[in-house]
């Protein structure tokens, strides 16, 4: 448990956690500069299928060579390093935009903590249930 990331690990985080940046950067800017609400508000669902589609993925990949806490721990940290980039992103963003204000600074430590947390607990869930299906089959 102790163990420290491998290379290849690390190259899976980084690969997860750039798939959920760009699914946040593509959606925002499709999504964005659409007036009509039902449209936006269906691209973005269909941002956050692709989103759940990718995490369930990463969690059956991640259980090929891990325990269930492990990768729980794994998606965990790819899904926070995605969104802590597009937060550094949305900053960036309200920099040029001049909607520079104290809750986009507040979002590059919120942001990765709240979906890290609650994609630790939810990707431990997955795992279990998986692993119990896998056991029973």
């Amino acid at each position: 448990m102790n163990n420290p990331l491998t290379k290849k690990q690390l190259r899976t985080l980084f690969i997860f956690g750039s798939i959920y940046l760009m699914i946040g950067i593509i959606s925002a800017l499709i999504s964005n500069p659409l007036k009509d609400s039902t449209l936006k508000v269906t691209l973005r669902l269909i941002a956050l299928i692709a989103g759940i589609l990718v995490f369930v993925l990463h969690i059956r990949l991640e259980l090929k060579v891990n325990s269930i806490l492990q990768t729980a721990i794994n998606t965990s940290i790819a899904i926070a390093l995605g969104i802590f980039a597009f937060a550094v992103a949305a900053n960036i963003y309200a920099l040029f935009n001049s909607s520079n204000n104290i809750s986009m600074l507040l979002a590059l430590l919120l942001w990765p903590v709240i979906t890290g947390l609650l994609s630790f607990v939810a990707a431990y869930i997955i795992s279990f249930v998986i692993m119990k299906i896998r056991t029973r089959g």
